[in-house]
């Protein structure tokens, strides 16, 4: 049956005429490879500034709104002349075993889900405008609309550090410019607005007391600045989500190898998000041991269940109190897409807990954005 149609394809007329008139043909085979470079170099070139690699000189997301148009316009020539060239020798394709295996790869490529919109659909997401100024707009307005005076806005794309900068500049009384870092692939020229640089070893697989992270923090020292340090558990939504592994190395993780470093540079901040998200014990020792560590109380904080004895969020900010005080505890709520926005329910458990623990009306206001502004003034 499959035969008998492609014998039909191969004595098309318009078929025929295509494969045998010599610059028809040609130019066929021209526009099927031209348009699979253009395919190919476009979603490379997405890919290479996801990574931080290459065009840093606009955010991730305008680049890819720019390539678009050239990505679906070559994908459908590609399909189109695909198509004719195989359609003039149909009957010997049909039976191949190498073009079976070939369209399998292609089908396999397609998965549902790997689309914009199926991506979109996965994470059930507000796709952020190309516009890092329109997106800190948005924000602005969220933070109006639940009573909250400044926050945060953090690239989590190495390279993505010029969004960020931006928005912050649109509306500087109400962001502080946070940015991803690599420290094996990074210019500190273009990190001159961001106060605070996060750094995930466990995500780029080096030691925080070694020498590629050594650099950050110099950089931080001079120009009074913090670091993030993302210790424990490292788990991306959107990638669970869309079902990709993350193959991110937890030996590179504790807490405690930050000691050296917070020793070695006792002026600079050092901020260690979720409590340590599962080494809390650790980053109770650290802090206790290095008065420049501060511990942010951010997200859900699931990685109380991995702990050996329950506890809950009450008796960890019972004891992070009594190790750490109110002075260095940074409250943040790991907001991070719309349509949910400024995730209130973190700040409503985390305010319940600072009022049944009898906080004081001056540690609870140190705890909920005195420290952080005492940190980034300086």
């Amino acid at each position: 049956m499959l035969i008998q149609i492609g014998e039909a394809l191969q004595d098309n007329s318009i078929i025929v005429t295509v494969n045998s008139v010599g610059w028809m043909a040609a130019g066929l085979e021209i526009v099927h490879y031209f348009s699979m470079f253009v395919l190919v170099g476009s979603i490379a070139i997405v890919d290479l500034r996801v990574m931080g690699i290459a065009g840093q000189q606009q955010s991730a997301t305008k680049l890819a709104q720019r390539l678009f148009p050239w990505m679906w316009t070559a994908l459908a020539l590609n399909f189109l002349s695909g198509f004719f060239m195989f359609a003039g020798i149909a009957a010997s394709y049909i039976p191949n075993s190498i073009f079976h295996m070939k369209m399998w790869v292609i089908l396999a490529a397609q998965r549902p889900g790997l689309t914009i919109e199926g991506i979109r659909g996965k994470l059930e997401w507000q796709f952020p405008p190309a516009e890092p100024e329109k997106l800190a707009e948005t924000w602005a307005r969220e933070l109006d609309r639940h009573g909250v005076d400044r926050a945060a806005l953090i690239a989590s794309a190495p390279g993505d550090e010029a969004s960020v900068t931006a928005a912050v500049r649109a509306h500087p009384d109400r962001f502080f410019a946070y940015a991803m870092v690599n420290p094996r692939a990074w210019k500190p020229e273009t990190f001159a607005d961001i106060r605070v640089a996060c750094l995930f070893p466990a995500m780029h697989g080096y030691a925080m007391h070694g020498e590629e992270a050594r650099a950050v923090f110099e950089w931080a020292e001079q120009g009074s600045r913090a670091v993030l340090v993302h210790c424990g558990v490292l788990s991306v939504g959107v990638r669970d989500k869309l079902g990709l592994a993350s193959m991110f190395d937890m030996r590179f993780s504790n807490p405690i190898d930050l000691h050296a470093v917070a020793l070695r540079h006792p002026q600079v901040p050092i901020i260690v998000p979720h409590f340590g998200a599962g080494y809390f014990r650790e980053a109770l020792m650290l802090a206790d041991l290095c008065p420049n560590v501060y511990l942010d109380t951010s997200s859900s904080n699931r990685w109380m269940r991995y702990q050996e004895s329950h506890i809950d969020l009450r008796q960890v900010f019972r004891r992070a109190l009594d190790v750490v005080g109110p002075k260095r505890l940074l409250f943040g709520t790991d907001s991070s897409f719309f349509p949910r926005g400024w995730h209130h329910q973190v700040f409503e458990d985390q305010a319940k807990v600072v009022y049944e623990l009898n906080a004081s009306l001056t540690d609870a206001r140190s705890i909920f954005g005195e420290n952080l502004l005492r940190i980034l003034a300086r």
